[in-house]
C-alpha cells in the first residue's frame, strides 16, 4: 500500500504536467499558437480549449473537482480543494496571516526532477498549477475579504422543507456521500475562515456578513491517526509559520499605549498588562513603561524606575513619561549595543523592537508584535550580543501562540535557522569596533 506523501503529491502532479505538454507540443500548429500567444496576449488557458482538448478537460476538473491536496502538519486533516479555492503565494501585506501557510508555493515550489523523452528535466509546479489549472498567482487582501462574502461563496444550495425525503431504505450513492455534499463550515477538508485568518479575522471587516467563526475551530483541532507523519510536511509548516512570526513583528506599530491581558467580562488567569511610551527615542528605538494600569498611574512606582510626569511648564505634553538622565543613557547604550544590531541582523524595523521598564516586562515580551526587552540595569558590551540574539527568537516565537507547533519549538527552529549567519554576523559587528 503506497502511503501518501508530500514527495508523491509533488510526483504526481508533475506527470500530469509532462503528459499535458507532451500532447501540447504535438500539436501541428504549436508555432502559430506560441506566435499569437505573443501577439495577441492569448493565455495557455485559451490556446489548450482550442488545440488541447485534453489541457482544457484537466482544468475543468480541477475546478469543479477537490484534487488540490494541501497536507497538513502533526496528524491534522488534509486540505482537498479545487483549483479556484487555491491559490500559489499571498501579498505581503497579509503574509503575516494563517492564510500564507495554506499557499500551494509552501508545498509544490521546489522543481521536481522528470524523465521525458530520456532527458532529466526539472518540472516547475508553478506553471501547471497557475497557467494550467488557473490558479490564483498572488493572493490579496481584497481577495481574501471576498472568498468570505456570501454571494460569491460557493457551496451547495440550502435544501429545502418542500423537497422529497429520500425514500425509506434507499441508500446513498458513494458520490452523494462523499464530502463535498457536507456543509463546507463543518469540513475539515476545506479551507474556512478560522484557516485562513485564525484570530485576526477582524481585520478584514467580514464577521458581519459571515457570521461566528466559533464552529470552526473544534475542527481545526482535530487530529487524523490514519495518516501517516511526513517530516516534509511538518518541516513545510515550520518554515512558513517562522516567517510568519518575523512578518508580523516586520508590520507591528509602536504605538503610544498598548494593552494586553486579560479579557472584559470574562474569568481569566493572564496578567493585565499595559504599556505606555516614555518620551524619549534614540536612533528609532522607542522606550516604554510595562505594569499593570496601577503601577502606570501611581507617580512614586514611576519614580522608583526613573520616571517622572511632565508638568504645565514642561515643553511636552502634560502627563507625559520623562526619563532621567541615567535613564536615557542605559537606553541609548542599550539600543546601540543590541536593538539596533538585532533589527538589522532580522530584517526588521528599528521601530519594532524596543525597551522596557517596570514591574510586568519580566524577561522580555512580544505585545502584538513589537518585541520589547527587559532594559538591564547594567551597561551591556556587544559581546553580549548572543545571549539577546536568543531572546530575540524566543520573542519572537511568541507570535505563534495556538499554531501547530509550540512556543519553545518555534524558538529552537528560529535560534539553529540563524545561527550559523548571526555568528558571522556577530564577527564583523567586532571587527568593525
Amino acid at each position: 500500500k503506497v502511503k501518501p506523501t508530500l514527495l508523491l503529491l509533488r510526483q504526481i502532479y508533475a506527470e500530469l504536467f509532462v503528459q499535458l505538454q507532451e500532447g501540447f507540443r504535438a500539436s501541428e500548429d504549436v508555432q502559430q499558437l506560441k506566435r499569437r500567444r505573443v501577439d495577441d496576449d492569448v493565455t495557455l488557458q485559451e490556446l489548450s480549449r482550442e488545440r488541447d482538448p485534453l489541457g482544457f478537460h484537466v482544468n475543468t476538473i480541477f475546478r469543479s473537482k477537490r484534487f488540490v491536496v494541501l497536507p497538513q502538519a502533526r496528524g491534522r486533516p488534509w486540505k482537498f480543494l479545487t483549483s479556484a479555492q487555491t491559490y500559489w503565494s499571498v501579498d505581503l501585506e497579509i503574509a503575516d496571516l494563517p492564510c500564507s501557510k495554506f499557499a500551494l508555493s509552501n508545498f509544490y515550489a521546489s522543481p521536481v526532477q522528470k524523465t521525458n523523452q530520456g532527458e532529466s528535466v526539472d518540472v516547475d509546479l508553478k506553471q501547471f498549477f497557475v497557467e494550467v489549472l488557473g490558479v490564483k498567482e498572488v493572493l490579496t487582501r481584497e481577495e481574501l475579504a471576498r472568498r468570505f462574502q456570501p454571494q460569491s461563496r460557493p457551496g451547495r444550495p440550502l435544501q429545502t422543507h418542500q423537497e422529497a425525503p429520500q425514500p425509506r431504505g434507499e441508500e446513498l450513492s458513494e458520490d452523494e456521500d462523499s464530502s463535498e455534499d457536507s456543509v463546507e463550515a463543518e469540513d475539515d477538508a476545506t479551507l474556512g475562515l478560522q484557516d485562513l485568518l485564525g484570530d485576526e479575522a477582524g481585520l478584514l471587516d467580514i464577521l458581519p456578513a459571515f457570521g461566528s467563526r466559533s464552529g470552526a475551530s473544534g475542527a481545526k483541532r482535530r487530529r487524523t491517526d490514519n495518516l501517516p507523519a511526513d517530516a516534509d510536511v511538518d518541516a513545510t509548516f515550520l518554515r512558513n509559520l517562522m516567517s510568519r512570526c518575523t512578518q508580523r513583528t516586520r508590520s507591528a506599530q509602536a504605538g503610544e499605549a498598548m494593552y494586553t491581558g486579560g479579557s472584559s467580562g470574562l474569568p481569566t488567569t493572564t496578567e493585565e498588562v499595559a504599556l505606555r511610551k516614555i518620551h524619549w527615542s534614540h536612533g528609532g528605538v522607542s522606550l516604554y513603561a510595562c505594569g499593570p494600569p496601577a503601577f502606570l498611574a501611581s507617580p512614586e512606582a514611576l519614580q522608583a524606575e526613573g520616571l517622572s510626569l511632565a508638568g504645565r511648564q514642561a515643553s511636552v505634553p502634560r502627563g507625559s513619561f520623562l526619563p532621567s538622565e541615567g535613564l536615557k543613557q542605559r537606553a541609548a547604550s542599550f539600543a546601540d549595543s543590541v536593538l539596533v544590531p538585532l533589527a538589522q541582523f532580522f530584517q526588521v524595523p528599528v521601530a519594532s523592537v524596543a525597551a522596557a521598564v517596570g514591574p510586568s516586562i519580566g524577561r522580555g515580551r512580544n505585545v502584538h508584535g513589537l518585541i520589547c526587552f527587559n532594559l538591564p540595569q547594567h551597561e551591556v558590551r556587544r559581546s553580549d550580543l548572543c545571549r539577546w540574539y536568543c531572546e530575540m527568537c524566543r520573542l519572537l516565537a511568541s507570535n505563534a501562540s495556538g499554531e501547530d507547533f509550540s512556543t519553545a519549538e518555534v524558538a529552537s527552529a528560529l535560534t539553529a535557522q540563524h545561527l550559523t549567519r548571526f555568528l558571522e554576523f556577530q564577527a564583523s559587528v567586532r571587527r568593525r569596533r
